[in-house]
């Protein structure tokens, strides 16, 4: 004694509810005669002018809307499916917004909808009148759309039961969505903890006290809704993040970031670093594959992060020397890897912003691989530019490296066996990793106990490692997440 309800496609409604009426006794019905569609669309097109010229006969919910639209969008475009409904594309793409509710909250909505059927006259069927009644609508659950799935339940479920309004529904919708900006954040600020297997409870319930601040106290969402546009936190956030890195400092002298060393070095305070040791890419990655009779292939494609233009490359060493000189502290030295392809235009940038130049240090490798060279001298050193902040007297130990001398050449292997830190199960390992002892050489060469050693292209985490070993506290930034993982695993296996 109820309607059909629509399954998305108003044709198909169209057929269920003439057969409907007919078991209600009814003799005549209202009927539109067409010409057979060409496609889909067409066929859509069709069926929503057919709905429309019955608007009081067949009802239609923004879900079967939405459920359309989605199905129509896996083959045709948003113009297209605006064209056939006659809707602006931005219609449409606001009713595809909606698929990015989870699927528990989408059966709740559907599942709200009440539908009755009333008649004006019982001996007149073009005056049935069938309504479907929900509390949602397209532009409410829009609210809710980039919100975690338990967080759009949640909602939904408490609206469909009436234990909250429309406009509480909005209220803690965007409460959740400050809360996870807030989380998010704060996350972004705090890094991994990169803490051994003893630490774990300690990470557990700092995490735990963290979530219960911002999620169940809601501490910081009012204060966060307030802030200004420009504003990228506020005290509260901000008090909330200097707690937690004051926790974790109590435990470990390490912060490990993963992103974008231009992005992430912004979060380096100015002058809080004793020493800079790092090994960004050199730009001279290609695809070119070495294979030789008799010798395994040699491939020398490290990655894209390494395939620049050089215009762009030039410009980014720009941009890491005026980084580095800002937090580096007044007596702060620094130690950058470089080909020999860009020496001296690293050099160039450096002293561009104030660094003082020393002399250059020549790591010579004892074991250079197996490159496969035959007509020229196989290369067998890198060069490390060497360089201290004009503005103090820099920290130098003077440790012999070649008898009762220290001088601006090491000599020893590349890294290799068991050092070389694996990163998948196959057995895949970074391309370019340093050894050790070249970092831990460095390292006691320019800095103290308890400094902080920064690299901003840590890999899998040498210099932070060794760094921890040597009882200096460090800072880490990394842009692949699977290398920034394998690194936080490495630094916390650290004693």
């Amino acid at each position: 004694d109820k309607p059909p309800r629509s399954g998305g496609s108003g044709g198909l409604y169209n057929l269920a509810f003439l057969s409907w009426t007919f078991y209600q006794g009814l003799e005549t019905v209202p009927a539109l005669v067409v010409e057979p569609p060409a496609n889909e669309l067409e066929a859509i097109q069709q069926a929503r002018e057919s709905n429309e010229a019955s608007e009081a006969v067949v009802p239609t919910t923004f879900v079967d809307d939405a459920e359309l639209i989605w199905r129509l969008l896996e083959s045709s475009t948003q113009q297209e499916v605006a064209s056939a409904l006659k809707w602006s594309r931005s219609q449409v793409a606001d009713y595809k917004q909606l698929s990015k509710l989870c699927g528990k909250a989408w059966n709740g909505i559907v599942a709200s909808f009440q539908y009755s059927c009333d008649t004006q006259k019982e001996d007149d069927a073009t005056n049935i009148v069938a309504t479907a009644t929900s509390p949602f609508t397209e532009g409410l659950l829009r609210k809710i759309v980039t919100l975690k799935p338990r967080q759009q339940f949640d909602l939904v479920s408490r609206l469909s039961k009436e234990e909250i309004n429309k406009s509480k529904f909005k209220t803690f919708a965007d409460q959740y969505k400050a809360n996870n900006e807030i989380w998010n954040y704060v996350l972004s600020k705090v890094g991994k903890i990169p803490l051994g297997k003893a630490e774990k409870k300690f990470r557990k319930e700092l995490m735990e006290e963290v979530y219960s601040d911002i999620y169940e106290r809601n501490k910081f969402s009012k204060e966060w809704q307030k802030k200004e546009k420009e504003a990228v936190s506020t005290p509260g956030v901000d008090q909330l993040i200097q707690y937690v890195k004051d926790k974790i400092g109590s435990v470990t002298s390490i912060t490990l970031i993963q992103g974008d060393f231009v992005e992430k070095v912004k979060e380096v305070a100015d002058e809080s670093v004793d020493l800079i040791l790092t090994d960004p890419p050199y730009n001279i990655a290609t695809e070119r594959v070495m294979d030789y009779e008799g010798r395994s292939a040699v491939s020398y494609d490290f990655g894209e992060w390494d395939k620049v233009e050089k215009s762009n490359f030039l410009q980014s060493l720009e941009v890491w020397a005026k980084e580095w000189y800002r937090i580096a502290k007044p007596s702060a030295s620094i130690y950058v890897f470089m080909s020999d392809r860009y020496f001296s235009h690293a050099r160039d940038a450096l002293e561009k912003v104030g660094w003082q130049i020393k002399n250059p240090v020549a790591f010579c490798k004892t074991n250079p691989g197996t490159s496969p060279v035959k007509s020229d001298r196989k290369s067998a050193f890198e060069l490390v530019l060497f360089a201290v902040k004009k503005s103090g007297i820099h920290t130098f130990h003077d440790i012999p490296n070649n008898g009762n001398q220290c001088l601006n050449y090491t000599l020893g292997g590349i890294c290799q066996g068991n050092e070389r830190v694996k990163i998948d199960k196959e057995g895949k390992t970074h391309p370019t990793q340093k050894p050790e002892w070249i970092v831990a050489e460095l390292i006691e060469s320019s800095s103290n106990k308890n400094d902080v050693i920064f690299d901003g292209f840590m890999g899998v985490g040498t210099v932070p490692a060794t760094a921890k070993k040597l009882g200096r506290k460090a800072i880490g930034i990394e842009l692949d997440p699977l290398y920034f993982d394998v690194a936080v695993e490495r630094v916390g296996s650290v004693a």
